[in-house]
């Protein structure tokens, strides 16, 4: 893919050296920089859910078959 960033003239002017010196092309130098960087991040954080506990007397006895109408009727007339 292509895309178009801005890098000051002095990075560029460094990376491009530090590409020749490596016996890489411009683009390699780049991608193999960024790879680094991002790995460096981590990756995604894993989502944990917290651990709760709730107190009573357990589920409403007209909750206890679970049936989405049965559960939304009764929410409305709470409401």
């Amino acid at each position: 893919m292509k895309t178009t960033i801005e890098i000051g003239d002095d990075l560029l002017a460094k990376a491009r050296r530090a590409a020749v010196r490596e016996g890489k092309t411009l683009r390699e130098f780049v991608e193999e920089a960024l790879r680094q960087r991002l790995s460096s991040l981590g990756g995604v954080p894993v989502f944990r859910l917290r651990k709760h506990a709730f107190t009573g007397r357990g589920c409403h006895p007209l909750m206890a078959e679970g049936h989405w109408e049965t559960v939304r009727d009764y929410a409305y007339r709470l409401g």
